[in-house]
């Protein structure tokens, strides 16, 4: 599976090595309000699903990602950055390669890692190996929807949502390595820790 970089990108000056890959990404942010219709509950007060894809321009190849409401990493304490009105949301974050060569459908490789999100609708992403950057944004609800529709997502999933925002903007990903299921598996069990 590919995604059709829009040609004004494919200008943008991009790296790509061993140790660190840079590109375009696409994330779709998906709100659901809490409370009853027509409560006055603060958006920012709740997470989102987020959905997306990462384009390298390079090679054109594109990789899924997909992000739900995580706890904080354990070695996490609360700091003056976890205070204040741009509190950080925290996600576990999948990057799913989509290579058919390396990464078959029935044993897909990914990349798993728990990431900060700040910054409000103008989201900015952080992890240790993992960082997105907004650029633009696009919060009118036709025009996300068809962003939306374009990425290749089910549309009758939109019915469920309170609200759309999709987010374009820069990604680096620093040494990411990607293991199909039994390769993590392995890892996990290397360090105690429970299996993505």
């Amino acid at each position: 599976d590919e995604f059709e970089l829009p040609e004004k990108e494919e200008k943008k000056e991009v790296r790509t090595n061993v140790k660190t890959e840079e590109g375009i990404g696409y994330l779709i942010f998906l709100y659901h309000y809490l409370g009853e219709e027509g409560s006055t509950n603060s958006r920012e007060a709740v997470q989102s699903a987020i959905k997306g894809y990462l384009v390298n321009p390079l090679t054109k190849k594109s990789v899924g990602f997909l992000a739900t409401p995580s706890d904080p990493p354990h070695d996490i304490t609360e700091c003056c950055c976890c205070v204040g009105d741009d509190k950080p949301f925290w996600y576990h974050m999948c990057l799913i390669d989509y290579d058919p060569v390396h990464s078959p459908k029935t044993n897909p490789r990914e990349f798993h890692e728990i990431v900060r999100k700040t910054g409000g609708d103008f989201a900015n992403i952080a992890g240790r190996k993992f960082t997105f950057t907004s650029e633009t944004i696009i919060s009118d609800r036709e025009q996300a929807e068809n962003m939306y529709k374009k990425l290749g997502f089910q549309s009758s999933q939109l019915s469920l949502v309170d609200e759309i925002i999709v987010c374009t903007g820069r990604y680096i990903l620093r040494k990411g390595k990607f293991l199909d299921k039994q390769e993590r598996d392995e890892k996990c069990k290397k360090k105690k820790v429970p299996c993505c």
